[in-house]
């Protein structure tokens, strides 16, 4: 469901699944350990040994399922010096391709610098990256005067969207903290943090969300434990609903995705049978993941928004109108949007 890219991948969750498997799937487990700067996406996987590697940027480690959070965090120390050591690689060597690669380059329109890439791609595509910058994508054709002229011709665009992604970092608490509301299934919540906890966990207990972190934990190790609440919230709901859904549509999905998405509700490769859905549903009303999934599901018969799409989605979903209108009203209110 529309609104313009999506962010990084947090978990995956296969359609198809006898109870057994579902209780599989919810006992891996994923967190964040942060070690001397470096923040580590753990992850709990029936594997005999620990995996340790870098996807981009990010510094990632497959643990075995039963391996104690305290072992977890020994490892995670012990190689720190391998993902510092690498991360530097890493950053070193997308500075020295930014000048040597021709297919990335800069160009500066009445004082905006928009960093662009050439793709296998069809079309120009802008966004604004998490850190601010202006970006685009370009067809791998595309001189740099076509990009120059394109980034001309949506410079309004590049200015509004450039100063509310700075206004939305300035605004966007570095780390959840006691006192601060946080909605979850479309109600407020007021966080409370407690620290002494050796695993990082939520809790809801009445209108409160208690943050449950170990002693002197970092503002990232917060926002990352209130983040992995919210994907479980919405994978039950998720497997709740499924096959209703599914049932509803007449169409099956063959995997679904749970990601933290810049600027969507949902999105659906029909060739591949795959839906993605965002993180932030589980703060909005049930409805409202009920409306998102009907509506990717139907994606699967319909790629466009065509009369034949809306009409599936009126069948499978007749109020998904009044709950559009609440995702549509209240997208703003998120840090991600």
């Amino acid at each position: 469901m529309a609104q313009r890219k999506s962010g990084r991948d947090t978990g995956y969750l296969p359609s198809y699944m006898d109870p057994r498997e579902v209780e599989e799937t919810i006992a891996k487990g994923y967190f964040t350990v942060e070690v001397d700067g470096i923040a580590i996406e753990v992850t709990r996987k029936k594997v005999v040994n620990v995996n340790c590697r870098i996807k981009g940027d990010r510094a990632m480690m497959s643990v075995p399922a039963q391996m104690p959070y305290r072992d977890v965090v020994k490892t995670a120390k012990e190689m720190a010096p391998w993902y510092r050591r690498n991360l530097a690689k890493i950053s070193q060597k997308r500075k020295d391709n930014k000048f040597s690669d021709p297919n990335v380059f800069d160009i500066t329109i009445e004082g905006i610098t928009i960093h662009v890439v050439r793709k296998d791609v069809k079309n120009f595509n802008m966004r604004i990256a998490s850190d601010g910058t202006p970006q685009m994508s370009v067809p791998k054709r595309a001189s740099k005067a076509d990009a120059e002229r394109v980034a001309k011709e949506h410079l309004d665009w590049f200015r509004e969207a450039t100063a509310a992604e700075a206004a939305r970092r300035m605004d966007a608490p570095e780390g959840w903290d006691s006192g601060d509301t946080i909605m979850v299934w479309g109600e407020p919540r007021t966080i409370e943090v407690v620290e002494g906890s050796q695993i990082p966990e939520c809790r809801l207990t009445g209108d409160k969300l208690e943050v449950l972190v170990p002693i002197g934990a970092t503002p990232t190790l917060r926002a990352q434990t209130v983040e992995n609440f919210l994907y479980d919230e919405l994978r039950h709901r998720v497997i709740a609903i499924l096959d209703d859904c599914q049932d509803r549509v007449g169409k099956r999905a063959l995997s679904i995705r749970l990601r933290r998405m810049k600027s969507r509700w949902g999105s659906c490769t029909k060739a591949r049978g795959s839906i993605r859905l965002n993180i932030a549903l589980a703060e909005c009303p049930p409805a409202c993941t009920e409306t998102v999934l009907c509506h990717e599901l139907c994606h699967l018969w319909e790629a466009n928004h065509g009369p034949r799409f809306y009409a599936r989605l009126d069948l499978a979903c007749p109020d998904w109108r009044a709950n559009q209108d609440w995702l549509d009203a209240h997208a703003p209110r998120y840090p991600a949007y």
